[in-house]
Formats: C-alpha cells, sequence, structure tokens
C-alpha cells in the first residue's frame, strides 16, 4: 500500500465512531480466524492480527468497554463491600479483610483531611510494600489528592528534585529515612508543613511487632496522625476520568533526572479492565507473591487489578531476589510478576520444588535473553509448573503493561501480543532529528521504533511539557502515539518483538552499531566465562560514540588466562565501524533499586576515572584491560 493511500484510509478509520471502531475489531478478528475473507493492509494498527487470540468472552469486554467517571478508590470498594470478610493481604504475619483495609484506609483518609490536605495536592509516600502505603495510595484517591509512590532507595538529588517539581507540602517517609540525608536535604524536608515518618513493621505481627516495638519512636508519627482523625470523609467528584490517580516517576531516557508521569483515573481503570478480561486466567479467591513496589508502575498496576478482583495478596516488603525460590515455595501463590533478575535466580536453582499451584508467571520490566527465558522454563518444568514463563511489555509511561504472552499462545523471543484495549505498531524513526520520531507505519516484519496507542497511555509529565512532547505525538490517523524508544517489529501473526533501544544505539562517525549484537557474540562465545556484559556507547571527540564493552567474570575461573582469551577475541573479531575502543572488567555492575544494569552509573563511572586518570581509583573500582 502506498504511503499517502495508508493516511487516507487512517484518516478514514479516525471519523468512526467508538462504537464503529469495536464493530471494525470484530470484523477484523473474523478474517484473521478465518471465518471472513476480507482486503488486509499488511499493516499492524489496521489489521490487528493479535485479536484472534482473545476468546469470545474477551471480545464481548472489548466490545462492551466505554470510558468511565470512577476513582481509583471507588474501583477497590465496589468489589471490597461485597466482600467484606474475605481476606485480602497477608503482611509478616498479620491477615487483613477487605473490611479492616477500607476501615484502615478511612481513617487515613480522615487523617489527610485533619492535616489541611486539599484537592489535587501531591503527597509524596516514600515507604516499602506495606500496608500502610496502600492505605495512603487509596485515602490520597478518596478525598481527591494525589499520590505519588517513591522508592526507598531514591537518591538524593532525585528527591530533591521531585519535592521541588511536586510542590510538595507534607510527605510520608519510613523511619529512619530521614537520618540517611545530607543536611541539605534534611532541611528541605522538615522545612515542609507535616513530615510523617512510618515503621515499615507498624502492621507486622509476632516476632517482627516485637522488632517495632523495640526500635519504634516513643511516638509514632503515623499512630499520632491516624489517632487524631475523627470522620469519615469522601469527595466525589462527577467528572474525574482525567483526574490524576497517581504520580510514577521513572528516570527513562530522555533525561539525567527522574520525571514524574502522571496517571489518571481513566488509565487505572482501562488497565483493571484490560488486564481483568484479557484471557490470563485471573480468579477471585486466587493469591499473588506480591514482590514489587508500587512505586513502580508494573507493581501498581497489578496490586490494584488484584485488590479489586479478590485476589489475596502476599507482602513482601523488602527488595527480593536470593529468596525468590523459597518464598514462590512457601505462599503458593497462584499469580507472581516478577522481573528477569529474579528469573536468573529461578534458572540457577538446584532445588526440586513443587510449583504445581501457578497460574501465571511473568516477566517485565527489563529485556530478557532468549537462553535465560529458555533456562527458567526449563527450571519450571523440573519444579512441577502447570505453566510457562511469560515474557510481557510495558512503560511507567503505559500504566501496567501493553503486551505479553498467553499461556498456550507462547512464542520464545517476543513478548507478546497487545494487551485487550492497546494497539502496538512499528515506526520509522530518523536518527538525524532529535527526538528520532516519525509517523511513517511499517508493515509486519520491518524494523522500526514501537509505538503504543490506547487508554492507558500517560497524560503527560508533571510540569515537563518539553519532556512530554518527545513522547506523545499525535499522528496523522488522529490518536496520540507514546514512542517508545524501543527498536522491534510486529510480526504477522500479531506478536512483538524488541531488537534493540533507540537510545543505546552507537552513533559512531555518522554509522549505526548494535551493542547488543556486539555483546550477543562476545556473550556467546565465552558462556562459560562471563557472568554479566554490556556494551555501551562512550562520547569520543573525534568518532562522536564509541564502543566500549564491560565485563563482570563468573567465581571461581583463572582470571588472567580468561581476560588474555577474551581480549584477543574481541580485538581480532571487531573491526571497521565496529572496533571495540576499550574492554573493562567490572569488579560488579551496578544494578538500579529494580534490577535493571544501571547503565548510567556505569557511563558515569567509566567517565570520572577516565578524567580523573586515578590508578589507585581505577583498581579500586575495576581491573583495566
Amino acid at each position: 500500500m502506498k504511503k499517502e493511500d495508508l493516511i487516507k484510509l487512517k484518516e478514514k478509520i479516525s471519523k468512526l465512531s467508538d462504537e464503529e471502531k469495536k464493530l471494525r475489531d470484530l470484523y477484523l478478528r473474523k478474517i484473521s480466524l478465518g471465518e471472513l475473507y476480507g482486503p488486509m493492509t499488511g499493516y499492524p494498527s489496521i489489521d490487528k492480527p493479535w485479536l484472534k487470540y482473545f476468546d469470545d468472552t474477551s471480545i464481548e469486554a472489548l466490545l462492551k468497554y466505554e470510558d468511565k467517571n470512577i476513582s481509583m478508590y471507588e474501583q477497590l470498594y465496589n468489589y471490597g463491600i461485597n466482600h467484606l470478610d474475605d481476606v485480602i493481604l497477608e503482611y509478616l504475619g498479620s491477615e487483613f479483610t477487605y473490611r479492616e483495609l477500607l476501615n484502615n484506609i478511612d481513617k487515613t483518609a480522615a487523617s489527610l483531611m485533619s492535616l489541611g490536605i486539599s484537592n489535587n495536592e501531591i503527597i509524596p509516600i516514600i515507604l516499602p510494600n506495606c500496608p500502610e502505603t496502600r492505605y495512603l495510595i487509596y485515602a490520597c484517591s478518596k478525598i481527591g489528592a494525589v499520590p505519588n509512590p517513591i522508592m526507598p532507595t531514591i537518591n538524593q538529588k532525585d528527591l530533591e528534585n521531585i519535592i521541588e517539581n511536586t510542590k510538595c507540602k507534607n510527605i510520608f517517609i519510613m523511619s529512619g529515612l530521614l537520618d540517611k540525608y545530607d543536611e541539605n536535604l534534611k532541611n528541605k524536608i522538615n522545612s515542609l508543613n507535616k513530615v510523617v515518618e512510618v515503621h515499615p513493621l507498624r502492621s507486622a505481627s509476632g516476632l517482627y511487632q516485637l522488632v517495632y516495638l523495640l526500635t519504634k519512636k516513643n511516638n509514632d508519627d503515623f499512630n499520632i496522625v491516624i489517632d487524631k482523625s475523627n470522620n469519615n470523609v469522601f469527595i466525589k467528584t462527577n467528572d474525574c476520568k482525567d483526574n490524576i490517580a497517581l504520580i510514577e516517576q521513572t528516570g527513562g531516557t530522555t533525561g539525567i533526572t527522574t520525571k514524574g508521569v502522571v496517571i489518571t483515573n481513566q488509565n487505572v481503570y482501562a488497565s483493571n479492565y484490560q488486564l481483568s478480561n484479557g484471557g490470563f486466567n485471573f480468579n477471585e479467591g486466587d493469591s499473588i507473591l506480591d514482590i514489587l513496589l508500587p512505586s513502580i508502575s508494573y507493581g501498581a498496576a497489578f496490586e490494584h487489578l488484584t485488590l479489586c478482583n479478590g485476589i489475596k495478596n502476599y507482602m513482601i516488603p523488602t527488595l527480593v531476589k536470593k529468596q525468590i525460590n523459597s518464598y514462590i515455595s512457601k505462599y503458593k501463590p497462584n499469580h507472581i510478576m516478577m522481573g528477569p533478575i529474579h528469573f536468573e535466580f529461578v534458572a540457577k536453582d538446584k532445588y526440586k520444588r513443587n510449583w504445581h499451584f501457578l497460574k501465571n508467571i511473568v516477566s517485565g520490566g527489563d529485556e530478557m535473553s532468549l537462553k535465560l527465558e529458555q533456562e527458567a522454563n526449563s527450571r519450571l518444568i523440573k519444579n512441577n509448573s502447570p505453566v510457562k514463563l511469560e515474557q510481557g511489555y510495558g512503560e511507567s509511561e503505559c500504566f501496567g503493561a501493553c503486551a505479553c504472552n498467553h499461556q498456550n499462545i507462547i512464542k520464545n523471543g517476543s513478548v507478546g501480543i497487545p494487551h485487550l484495549l492497546t494497539t502496538i505498531a512499528t515506526f520509522k524513526y530518523d536518527d538525524s532529528k532529535d527526538d528520532y520520531t516519525t509517523d511513517e507505519e511499517l508493515p509486519f516484519g520491518a524494523s522500526g521504533e514501537l509505538c503504543i496507542c490506547g487508554p492507558t497511555v500517560m497524560k503527560e509529565y508533571l510540569n515537563n511539557p518539553e519532556a512530554t512532547s518527545l513522547v506523545l505525538k499525535k499522528h496523522s490517523d488522529g490518536n496520540f502515539w507514546l514512542h517508545t524508544g524501543d527498536i522491534g517489529y510486529v510480526s504477522s501473526e500479531g506478536y512483538i518483538y524488541i531488537t534493540e533501544r533507540i537510545k543505546d544505539l552507537i552513533f559512531r562517525n555518522g554509522f549505526k552499531i548494535s551493542p547488543k549484537k556486539i555483546n550477543n557474540i562476545i556473550k556467546e562465545n565465552f558462556i562459560n566465562y562471563i557472568d554479566t556484559s554490556l556494551v555501551l556507547g562512550i562520547p569520543d571527540k573525534i568518532e562522536r560514540n564509541v564502543p566500549v564493552v564491560f565485563i563482570k567474570l563468573k567465581e571461581n575461573i583463572d582470571v588472567e588466562c580468561s581476560i588474555k582469551e577474551i581480549k584477543d577475541f574481541i580485538f581480532n573479531n571487531f573491526k571497521g565501524i565496529e572496533e571495540i575502543k576499550d574492554v573493562v572488567v567490572l569488579e560488579n555492575i551496578p544494578r538500579t533499586s529494580v534490577g535493571k544494569l544501571d547503565k548510567k552509573q556505569i557511563k558515569k563511572d567509566y567517565l570520572d576515572i577516565k578524567k580523573q586518570n586515578s590508578k589507585s581509583k581505577i583498581k579500586k573500582l575495576l581491573f583495566k584491560i
């Protein structure tokens, strides 16, 4: 199809009513299933071949979907009020029913009002995954305030920027965290209207409760605030779908510091709707191992989904890594959402386990190699799991997730098919432009920038119109598309494959280098030597950017011989534009608080060392080949 014909067709589709678009989706599904015959264009956003994988129940839900004026709190309340005696949370030996959950949210909402917190006021919540975090998030929603959950591990600079950007007056923070900040940040926080410290073991029982009693302050801030509440409040807004439900922080690749992703009530409702009706086998009475933080979009979306569907949460407050296998065996959850770093421990586990209870075991939040996917699935089979690993895909800017594999139709190496209400397509990118983006859609199988369209796409970045304009683009079809910065393609069967990050590509003297391709070759040839490796583009005065290889070796190997062998291979096999500028062996490769390789920190450390040219620091931080 010619470019001009495609544009005309998209314009024609954009003029259809919502009801007509739904009927068109039904028509496309029947064509994909072979029930009808009709012309197909060969373009993902027009043909939507993934619709054939949804059953009749999901398609019926798709046809019934409509925007709804309902807050996060109301969604939870509407389910919980009819299941008051059902246990929904378990936290360090304590259980909470919906009655207790809603009651604690009521108390917290009243206490927020007593502090003078007003409608649309942003409330930073710097807490781990504990019940008080849930109370605060839904209490904010109940009174029209805006929760801003933040990881306790956030660095000082980012926290300073958040406080400044949100113009917050009140803050809830984990007990003891203030003591770890420098005096400037302490003074900035203490100058706010109210700083409420919350002990993470406040709601625990048994020995944990004893630790709480021994370590809490004489006057527990959160208890005092709750005790002051003496009335039940609820602020109902008739038109709340576009109101801010919460703000999630993201670093991304468009800036050095964190950005506030504005998620609306409509985003939250649509995410819950498509996950609940998308054929993922989520059922009332199920359970989930809740190891994700609500300060991560991925975590917040699934925590909300489970609370609104009667799926019991086994809440874990700490960042789980090595303990993942024992936690799965202990709690026997039906569902678990994890990241690739967790599956590394699953794949390496030596114990035979019985995980017959699993219904979904999902990987998201970061890229997973095909090798790790295969190793993890092999271990799942040995552990008597009835399900395979499901790779998913999402962005903080697209609340929760936008694509995932489904059991029985899993494609290894793919991140799955778009969710029920979501459209994903690839668009040509132009590396001569600062923001890389175009709205020229590419056909099935063609590699381009993955873009997302649908009701879960964020409203904006908080107080950052420039950054917003770089990722949210109005296309010729009249729709706003989220430009992800990921390079990939959509297969003719509707599966999404990610091959690269645009921002990770190395532009050297006008030529493009794929760091992923180089890294894969190195890892494949030294699988017995290398624990972790990556290739980064480092600024160069002459060549603009040059590739540098960073490696962490496995333990118990001959380091000298291994380094020499790896070095000889790299400098003999990568020539011309792919010639490697430097090879560095790290003692430890830093990761972010959510387990991703911290590329920014690695690059910063490398550049700092090069700049200082300090041999002592090089010896301390890394061994340079």
